[in-house]
This record gives structure tokens, C-alpha cells and sequence, in this order.
């Protein structure tokens, strides 16, 4: 399960990170991700850094709304 969490989160930090790639790529109508990555990558980890901070409490939340109502919390 932990391998998946860490396989999981890298993905998502790649995918941060080439938005910024794509939208670079598009404005400027050149493709060049060794020199996109490498000037967007800290952008990349704010955008996915900011998503962990949003995400994590809204699954918190989600699990404790379907955990209560079906018993997983004890009773």
C-alpha cells in the first residue's frame, strides 16, 4: 500500500509539474521539456504542494462522513 501511495503522489507531482510544461509549450509554440522542466519544476511543486494541502483534509473529511453513519467508528 505505501509503494502505491509513493508511486500515486510521484505521478501527481510529474503531472504538476508538465502543466506548466504544456502551458509554456503552448505559449510560446516550442517543445522543449528538458529546458521547460527544469525552469518550471518549482512551480510544479507549489501547484502539487497546494493540492496536498486542499486534498488531505477534504478525504479526511469525506472518510469520517461515511465512516460515522456506517458503524466503522464504533459503537
Amino acid at each position: 500500500m505505501a509503494a502505491g501511495v509513493l508511486f500515486g503522489s510521484l505521478f501527481a507531482l510529474i503531472g504538476a509539474i508538465m502543466e506548466f510544461v504544456l502551458i509554456e509549450s503552448l505559449r510560446t509554440g516550442e517543445v522543449s521539456l528538458r529546458q521547460e522542466w527544469s525552469q518550471r519544476w518549482r512551480q510544479g511543486l507549489r501547484l502539487f504542494g497546494f493540492r496536498i494541502v486542499i486534498g488531505l483534509p477534504m478525504i479526511v473529511l469525506f472518510v469520517g462522513w461515511v465512516a460515522f453513519p456506517s458503524g466503522w467508528l464504533g459503537a
